[in-house]
């Protein structure tokens, strides 16, 4: 069984990221629970996340599964060793959610007039101390699934495909499109993209924020041109 390596690039401090990231919480959980699960933080990160992320995507991490992940995510799945094990046996690259019919003209992966696939948690309001925390389920149809285009907030890989197919990330993108771009080069490669695992998630996005725009052109004029 492969080792799992958790790849992370915060703009918080060791300290903040370790007091109050969603993502330090469930490493803690998984390094107390499963001897198999390493971590990678990059912290007061001002780059790109594929920069950061092909930091890794090196020979001497061929014989580990990579886990490119947000650090808004929390990780409940006590079983993710074994169940990340066993999908990269079926699929070279897993995620949350995806599209398994994408429409390549549209600069997301969620489109509602086509399939989707992939479970993800999300928390609702700001808990407090006095207050429960209020989790609701979106889910964009059954898994696991083969799909064409896959959500970036958590990207399983199977290392040594990757590394042999020579497919990166396209450092251009440094937040948004990373993801899709990254989807479209590995099915260039005749990888296979598939959702086999949920998580939750603190954050709504940035959909439609300057950011994305100017990401959005980037992607329509490098797959669109």
């Amino acid at each position: 069984m492969k080792e799992i390596m958790l790849v992370c690039a915060t703009r918080m401090s060791r300290e903040a990221f370790k007091k109050s990231a969603p993502l330090s919480t469930s490493i803690k959980k998984l390094h107390a629970s499963a001897k198999k699960v390493t971590s990678k933080i990059t912290y007061q990160n001002r780059q790109g996340l594929g920069t950061i992320y092909n930091r890794y995507l090196k020979a001497r991490h061929a014989d580990k599964i990579l886990v490119f992940v947000h650090d808004d995510v929390r990780i409940e799945d006590p079983f993710l060793v074994e169940k990340l094990n066993e999908a990269l046996k079926t699929f070279d690259v897993v995620g949350l959610a995806g599209n398994k019919e994408p429409d390549l003209n549209s600069p997301s992966w969620f489109d509602q007039r086509r399939p989707l696939t992939g479970f993800v948690a999300h928390v609702v309001g700001n808990p407090t101390a006095l207050t429960r925390e209020t989790v609701f389920i979106s889910s964009y149809g059954p898994t696991p699934e083969e799909c064409g285009l896959l959500d970036g907030l958590f990207i399983a890989v199977n290392t040594e495909r990757i590394i042999s197919c020579d497919v990166r990330f396209d450092e251009q993108f440094e937040f948004h499109f990373y993801d899709l771009d990254f989807s479209r080069s590995c099915l260039r490669k005749g990888l296979r993209l598939g959702t086999p695992i949920w998580v939750v998630h603190q954050s709504g996005g940035s959909l439609n924020s300057p950011e994305w725009t100017q990401a959005a052109k980037l992607y329509r004029d490098k797959w669109n041109p």
